[in-house]
């Protein structure tokens, strides 16, 4: 089945280079360098990209022995900000590595990220820096770009741009949490264009 989120956005927001894999958000006009899905929502008069379509998930890291299927990662992509994904600790605290692998449904050039992490009040697991790397063989990867400055603490929707990842595989990495324990996601989901003059050299 293709999982679909079902809200699309426009781009509104730039990123600058850091002189590393990650960028900053600047502010736009008198406007904050983060907005929540229903300020982009009002600002946007044309949308510029498209949500990308997952049709599975197709590898994750591996979760915790006493994690419950109840938070398996297709919950961050059932469109139900009330489940999450636990993606539990396999090496304790600051693992830094925990992913989801996503098959597209054709190859996208992936530019942009929307995600809501889960609140968590007591121990306060939000994603603060994730990375994207894309691939056509799932066996070579190419790094499509990360991002940090995620604003924490909200259970609110988040869009980031600036990723140019291309593939037929997504893999999305959290590489770390505020506090070094396992992200619990809410949900998440990619804007991007099909790249259509694709050659067969990414």
């Amino acid at each position: 089945m293709i999982m679909e989120p079902m809200l699309k956005y426009c781009t509104v927001l730039l990123i600058i280079s850091t002189g590393t894999c990650c960028g900053e958000w600047v502010k736009t006009s008198d406007r904050e360098h983060y907005f929540f899905r229903a300020d982009v929502r009002k600002l946007c008069k044309n949308r510029t990209s498209d949500v990308v379509p997952i049709i599975k998930i197709i590898d994750s890291s591996r979760p915790s022995l006493s994690q419950s299927l109840d938070n398996a990662p297709d919950k961050a992509i059932d469109c139900n900000t009330k489940s999450y994904w636990n993606a539990g600790n396999p090496a304790g605290l600051y693992y830094n590595k925990w992913y989801i692998t996503f098959e597209l449904t054709k190859r996208y050039n992936v530019t942009g990220v929307d995600l809501v992490n889960y609140q968590d009040p007591t121990y306060n697991r939000n994603v603060t820096v994730v990375k994207l790397e894309a691939s056509d063989d799932k066996v070579t990867w190419h790094n499509g770009g990360c991002i940090s400055k995620f604003l924490s603490g909200l259970h609110n929707w988040k869009y980031f741009i600036g990723f140019n990842a291309s593939g037929n595989y997504l893999k999305f990495t959290v590489t770390r949490t505020e506090r070094g324990l396992q992200p619990y996601l809410s949900e998440i989901s990619f804007n991007g264009y099909q790249d259509i003059g694709f050659n067969g050299n990414p």
